[in-house]
């Protein structure tokens, strides 16, 4: 499913939006602990039906960390 652009946004306004994204989602990660961005390009918001193997790979990460809470 492509994406699309919401009523009233203009080219330019995604645009924008695309210059500031990798700084917010870089910020908003740095706040959380032992949290992780993984970008996986060429993928949308459907990532999942995109590329289910990046997902599937980020969750096996997840699951096979050792944070002592056996």
């Amino acid at each position: 499913m492509p994406d699309h652009l919401p009523a009233g946004m203009s080219a330019a306004d995604l645009e924008t939006l695309h210059d500031a994204e990798p700084r917010a989602q870089a910020a908003f990660v740095a706040g959380l602990p032992d949290a992780e961005l993984i970008t996986v390009p060429g993928t949308t918001h459907y990532i999942q039906t995109q590329r289910p193997d990046a997902v599937v790979d980020a969750v096996n990460r997840v699951l096979s960390r050792d944070d002592g809470q056996a």
